[in-house]
Formats: structure tokens, sequence, C-alpha cells
């Protein structure tokens, strides 16, 4: 479907995603020592990049940004999380 190939571009056209999300072997930078963004961070990052403007979910996508309620947001988020790892 279209979201998932949009989904697809989000995280191999930016580098910073793709790194965060599947990060290259070795150490990584250490979140709570204040090094680098949260795997979430990212994930609301491609969220963006896939609902905005979407015919069937962007409305809904763009009102609970909007409303700042973060319980509605991270629902977008965990649908980006829960589609990589099927």
């Amino acid at each position: 479907n279209e979201r998932t190939w949009k989904l697809i571009r989000a995280i191999t056209d930016n580098p910073d995603i793709q790194r965060v999300i599947y990060p290259s072997p070795g150490p990584n930078p250490s979140t709570q020592k204040g090094g680098g963004k949260s795997k979430a961070e990212f994930y609301a990052m491609a969220a963006e990049d896939i609902f905005t403007g979407d015919p069937e979910y962007g409305d809904r996508y763009a009102n609970d940004l909007a409303s700042g309620n973060k319980k509605k947001i991270s629902q977008w988020t965990k649908k980006v999380k829960n589609r990589l790892e099927k």
C-alpha cells in the first residue's frame, strides 16, 4: 500500500531516521547521557512524512497533533513502529 512505501521512503531518504531505527554494529549514542534522540522521536518523524496530507488519515493526524494530546500522538508513532515490526 502507498503508506508502506511512504514509510520506506521516509527511512531511506533520511539518514538520521535510518541510522537510529537501524543502527550499524558498534556503540551507539546513549540517550540517557544526552547523546542522540530516542527511536520514538524518529518514529514520529516518519509518521509525519506518512500521514501528513494522507487522504484517509491526514485530517485525523493533523487534529491529534494540534490537540497536543500525547496519548493520541503516540498512537501514530506506534503505528509506524508496529508496521516496521511486521
